[in-house]
C-alpha cells in the first residue's frame, strides 16, 4: 500500500522548510519532504499505514 499526502506547514514555522526526512516505523517507510510551506508525505508498507499516518 502506498499513500501520498499533500499538506501545508504553518507559515511561522520557517525553520522547518527545505528539508527531507526519511524514517521507518512498524514496517512502514515514511518520507517527508518540506519546501517552504508545502509538505509532501509518502508512506509505503503492507500494514499499519493508517497508524503511522496518525502518529506523524
Amino acid at each position: 500500500m502506498k499513500w501520498m499526502i499533500n499538506m501545508k506547514a504553518k507559515d511561522y514555522v520557517r525553520n522547518w522548510s527545505d528539508q527531507e526526512i526519511q524514517t521507518e516505523y512498524k514496517g512502514i517507510s515514511a518520507n517527508i519532504k518540506i519546501k517552504d510551506t508545502d509538505c509532501v508525505l509518502f508512506l509505503e508498507g503492507d500494514e499499519n499505514v493508517k497508524d503511522v499516518f496518525r502518529l506523524i
